[in-house]
């Protein structure tokens, strides 16, 4: 029900900034992939969603495409709230 709630809102999204959360989230960024939005993690700590996301290769390969000063930070968990809207804002430019 939740990804029945949220699709057209990430049918409309460009980006989807993910901070961690629940299952929820989850079933959130699964949506925002099927229907093309690209992901912008913002990890936090070891293990959370954000980080796992980080791993993926497309997803860190779209990174590294768009801002690669970005996904140090996120790496070493040293992202600010600036840091995430230059991020997307790149992303958004391309």
């Amino acid at each position: 029900a939740l990804q029945e709630w949220r699709a057209p809102l990430m049918r409309s999204a460009q980006v989807a900034i993910v901070y961690h959360g629940g299952m929820g989230t989850e079933a959130e960024v699964e949506l925002a992939k099927d229907v093309g939005c690209r992901i912008l993690p913002v990890p936090e700590r070891k293990g959370d969603l954000p980080t796992r996301l980080l791993e993926d290769s497309a997803i860190s390969a779209a990174l590294d495409a768009s801002d690669p000063a970005y996904v140090a930070k996120a790496r070493s968990y040293s992202v600010s709230p600036e840091d995430v809207v230059a991020c997307a804002m790149k992303m958004l430019a391309q």
